[in-house]
């Protein structure tokens, strides 16, 4: 099988889904796949799934309505899903973060139905001597994105510990001593530390004054989010 024939199988699908027929593309599609499960040497296959990821996530090709970005095939995502566990076991780069971009940051390869310690393959992709700067940005925006869940409902309530807030700063510093992070992230992490390191001094003093006025007081531009609770 050549690569062109695995793409125009793919576009064959979302042609049918474009009609409306959509039991018959997921029929067609899972025979394809079924195929090439069975049939396609697993170096070839192999060969054609790596090329698919690079092009896919790394160059953003497919954004037209034949292959959507929005979202994969579950049939495609199935045979990369056995693709990347076997490359996730074998240490590959970039491999690795190729499943963290399609399955999550908590993608564990030898159970690939449930989660893992948070962020382990990530963090394996990071410490790999192949790292590119793909997976920095990756890495250091989990970092980003623990800070800004935990702040979610600020100042009703933090939804992490204090001790995440420091192993994540300490992660997210960790990574900026190391690589190149743009100034906007950076910027980021300086305000979420900022924030928290207000909201903990807040909150241990009894919650005493408005905690959107010291806010403001010290520079930082906070806007809480509206909460609704419902009485039993």
């Amino acid at each position: 099988m050549t690569y062109s024939e695995f793409i125009s199988e793919i576009k064959y699908f979302w042609h049918l889904r474009g009609k409306g027929l959509k039991k018959q593309a997921n029929s067609h599609l899972s025979g394809f796949a079924r195929h090439f499960r069975e049939s396609v040497p697993e170096s070839a296959a192999d060969a054609i799934l790596c090329r698919f990821c690079r092009e896919y996530i790394d160059e953003l090709k497919y954004p037209g309505d034949q292959l959507p970005r929005r979202h994969l095939p579950f049939q495609i995502s199935e045979l990369l899903r056995r693709y990347l566990t076997r490359e996730c076991a074998k240490n590959h780069m970039p491999q690795m973060r190729w499943a963290c971009q399609l399955f999550g940051n908590c993608y564990d390869p030898e159970n690939p139905d449930t989660h893992c310690a948070a962020h382990s393959l990530l963090e394996r992709a990071y410490a790999h001597e192949a790292c590119d700067q793909e997976t920095v940005e990756l890495f250091f925006g989990e970092q980003l994105s623990i800070l800004w869940w935990g702040q979610h409902h600020f100042p009703d309530t933090c939804l992490i510990t204090p001790d995440t807030f420091r192993n994540t700063v300490r992660t997210a510093g960790k990574i900026l001593s190391e690589k190149y992070v743009s100034p906007s992230a950076a910027a980021d992490l300086e305000y979420y530390v900022k924030l928290y390191q207000l909201y903990f001094t807040w909150d241990e003093n009894g919650r005493d004054g408005e905690f959107s006025e010291l806010c403001r007081a010290g520079g930082l531009d906070f806007s809480p989010l509206p909460a609704y609770y419902i009485k039993d």
